[in-house]
């Protein structure tokens, strides 16, 4: 594990209130190996999201496992050839999906099923193919855990593979029929999503014809083939459509969010308002994939895109009749292609973090987000008097070391222990302060003015 310094992003929001989003960045390598696939989820079901990595020319899936203030690298299962990791609900829980380089089969597995074993494995679905899977997702009834669920794959030749998986007891799961249908499209980050007429659509977006399709499932009735080429066209007026993803909230709706490349553009449709849609208009050149999660200090939904090298953050995307209002930062630039970005809320203290890789590398990056303490600290005078400052701080006891950093995140003071601090020399503005005492490390947002 590398430690790596702190990156502060400062954001102006919509009601003029200045804020700060700072993140505590963390290196985990995997030696000489290149990373292939990670994700995040919570298989032994501990209430904390783990990180799951394959690396090439290795038989071992590795575990980042989270305590809710540290990861610890660790082998977590052996496999010949693993080749794409993912989690997925298969009863309700964080479970297990992957694929084997070079093979067809698409293997499940409870991390910890009802009887609470752990990685116990259920089957393998052999979709009858040579090519290699590149992506795998679901969409999942979500009145009923235990009915059918639609588990797909796309593979190099941008072939769908469309499973229905059954829930049948506590501790099995079992193929409905399943079918593997010719798209005939480049397609890239695809979404699903349930509707409450026992209808799934998996949508996807047509690049080349400016298109955002959907392939439908109806789940009344399981005679015959249950899959055909059923497509409907969700919307024919984009230029370059390249991902989407739908996300869930009852106040404001279920939504859809599609990055359309071409008309550099962020698409939302209201799902259940028959696709009624909001244009926000954005400054990206090369979009790929789009997460979303709670980033601010706000509980409006919050988006990262991947751009190339960068990561960019939208934020306050899902307030209702919103259209064009947000604030786009970025927040990341890296030497080289970005992969495999995931976001989630490591710490469990509200706010999202996230978590990616680089193409062709061999390190994994955790982004902790560490606005909690910049937006509840502040006001907190217990610690560090007067804040803001005009340059001299008392603090409330004696610490052992006190380090201060500045928005780019370099190191601008440093002090071992004393009760008085004089910083007059750093120019007006915010700073990050860590304090340590007894191995516990706190972190305030200093304000000099």
């Amino acid at each position: 594990m590398k430690h790596n310094t702190l990156c502060l992003i400062f954001l102006f929001f919509l009601n003029q209130v200045q804020s700060q989003l700072l993140f505590d960045v963390e290196s985990f390598n995997f030696s000489e190996d290149t990373i292939i696939s990670m994700t995040v989820g919570d298989p032994d079901n501990n209430g904390k999201d783990d990180i799951f990595v394959t690396v090439s020319n290795k038989n071992l899936i590795y575990k980042l496992q989270n305590n809710g203030v540290q990861f610890s690298k660790t082998p977590y299962l052996s496999k010949e050839k693993p080749d794409i990791f993912s989690i997925i609900s298969l009863n309700g829980e964080d479970d297990i999906v992957y694929t084997e380089k070079d093979k067809s089969t698409i293997h499940l597995m409870y991390g910890k099923d009802s009887y609470y074993n752990e990685k116990s494995y259920i089957a393998g679905i052999d979709l009858g193919t040579s090519a290699q899977i590149k992506s795998i997702g679901d969409v999942q009834p979500v009145e009923n855990l235990y009915s059918n669920r639609f588990l797909y794959a796309i593979d190099q030749n941008n072939l769908f593979h469309i499973l229905a998986i059954y829930t049948g007891s506590f501790n099995s799961v079992g193929s409905e029929l399943k079918a593997s249908i010719p798209v005939g499209i480049p397609v890239q980050q695809a979404c699903g999503y349930y509707f409450q007429n026992r209808v799934s659509r998996l949508f996807f977006p047509d690049i080349e014809n400016g298109k955002l399709k959907a392939m439908v499932k109806k789940w009344d009735n399981f005679q015959g083939p249950y899959i055909e080429p059923n497509f409907e066209v969700i919307d024919e007026n984009l230029d370059r459509p390249v991902a989407c993803l739908t996300h869930t909230s009852g106040q404001n709706g279920d939504v859809m969010f599609v990055i359309d490349k071409g008309s550099k553009s962020l698409v939302k449709y209201y799902l259940n308002e028959n696709y009624r849609k909001e244009i926000y208009n954005i400054d990206i050149d090369n979009p790929t994939q789009i997460a979303v999660g709670l980033i601010d200090n706000n509980a409006e939904v919050d988006m990262i895109i991947l751009d190339g090298k960068k990561l960019w953050l939208l934020t306050d995307l899902h307030k209702k009749g919103g259209s064009g209002a947000y604030l786009q930062s970025l927040i990341v630039e890296e030497s080289q292609n970005i992969k495999n970005v995931r976001v989630s809320d490591f710490n469990g203290d509200g706010f999202s973090d996230i978590v990616y890789n680089l193409q062709g590398g061999n390190e994994i990056k955790v982004m902790t987000n560490e606005i909690k303490s910049a937006i509840h600290e502040v006001a907190d005078n217990n610690t560090i008097k007067p804040n803001p400052s005009h340059g001299r701080i008392l603090l409330d006891f004696i610490f052992e070391e006190v380090i201060i950093f500045n928005s780019t995140g370099g190191e601008v003071f440093r002090s071992g222990p004393a009760t008085e601090i004089n910083v007059e020399h750093l120019p007006k503005g915010s700073y990050l302060m860590k304090t340590k005492n007894n191995k516990n490390i706190t972190s305030k947002l200093l304000i000099i003015n």
